[in-house]
């Protein structure tokens, strides 16, 4: 079974922006005066492996990459999933869905809760 997703579409005279808030709350398309500012992502094969080749999605709750997938903090060792073996990498919003807050035709609030 194919799932549809949800895309939100926000656009004025000049820009025109997609977002999917089931996966990641990412950008899939962002096009400004008929230019495709960020590579869009093919939503007809949207597959695990294309995420990250198109598009621009959130770094939450932290970028870049956690050396051994731990950290110490106050005192405390931190372990996270391991999503680049040995690493953790890009937290792991990008992989969640996202709920809408608040929308209306020129802006939508996501809210992403782990």
């Amino acid at each position: 079974m194919i799932k549809i997703l949800k895309v939100i579409s926000l656009q004025n005279k000049k820009i025109k922006l997609d977002v999917l808030p089931e996966i990641g709350g990412r950008i899939s398309s962002l096009i400004c005066d008929d230019f495709h500012v960020l590579r869009p992502i093919p939503l007809h094969d949207v597959k695990s492996i294309h995420l990250f080749k198109g598009g621009s999605f959130p770094l939450a709750p932290f970028s870049n990459r956690i050396k051994n997938a731990k950290f110490k903090f106050n005192g405390l060792e931190y372990n996270l999933n391991q999503n680049a073996f040995p690493h953790a990498i890009h937290g792991h919003g990008y992989l969640s869905e996202w709920s809408i807050l608040e929308r209306s035709n020129s802006s939508v609030i996501l809210i992403y809760q782990h």
